[in-house]
């Protein structure tokens, strides 16, 4: 299992940083502060629209992670969360919001990888 649990944080760790080809790169974006609702939406974007391989990928991967996110939400207070990030998101700040997802994404299995590393030491 301790193999399993390394070999899913290695992996989490290891993604890039997502670069869709339709975002804007010449101006930093405003970026909408990565919540749980925006980052499901930003990483539907990109599984579904993506033009590289590894950018659907990823989209991919955080959307399950952030998914794993919203079970104390009733489907009125989902709908409601995404309604209000949506508007936030567009050609511009996608990529960096994305990023921010990521990095959240990588905080948390570093914590999962920490924290088994300990349990493995008797801690």
């Amino acid at each position: 299992m301790n193999n399993t649990l390394l070999l899913l944080t290695s992996a989490m760790l290891g993604v890039g940083a997502a670069s869709p080809s339709n975002a804007a790169t010449s101006a930093p974006a405003a970026v909408p502060v990565p919540t749980t609702a925006g980052c499901l939406l930003v990483s539907n974007l990109f599984a579904k629209h993506a033009t590289e391989e590894k950018d659907r990928a990823l989209g991919e991967r955080l959307v399950y992670f952030f998914l794993g996110r919203v079970d104390d939400r009733n489907a009125e207070e989902l709908k409601s969360a995404l309604r209000q990030q949506r508007p936030a998101i567009n050609n511009t700040n996608a990529a960096v919001l994305m990023n921010a997802c990521v990095h959240e994404m990588q905080v948390k299995a570093q914590m999962l990888e920490t924290a088994s590393q300990q349990l493995e030491q008797g801690k």
